[in-house]
């Protein structure tokens, strides 16, 4: 068995990626609880502080490791596209933004805050 479990948050809520490449074919799964990890493997489950988790850091997670948007959908639902007129079909990368003020994605004309609801 190889696992490689991942304890990620935004700031608000928390959840786990549990990379499986013991297995063939190699598994990933997304938990929003640590209750909800099988039993036994769960002990494996980090126990310190979570890794802060940006939304372009959950895109990638969620794009190259889970083959699905779980973590970004999770973590920032209804994350918006990207308003400058190059990347406009393009999600916002965030905290990879080169155009961004001071490194603080937040302050970046080209990002408008998502809507809550999802």
């Amino acid at each position: 068995m190889s696992l490689n479990i991942r304890y990620l948050t935004n700031g608000e809520k928390e959840a786990f990626v549990v990379f499986n490449t013991g297995v063939s074919p190699a598994t990933t799964e997304f938990f929003a609880r640590r209750e909800d990890i099988d039993k036994s493997i769960r002990h494996y489950a980090p126990k310190d502080e979570p890794k802060f988790c940006g939304p372009d850091s959950a895109a990638i997670i969620g794009r190259f490791e889970t083959g699905t948007n779980a973590v970004l959908d999770y973590f920032y639902p209804n994350h918006p596209n990207c308003t400058r007129p190059e990347y406009s079909d393009k999600k916002c990368v965030a905290e990879s933004c080169k155009y961004a003020p001071d490194e603080d994605w937040r302050k970046c004309e080209h990002y408008s805050e998502p809507s809550k609801e999802g």
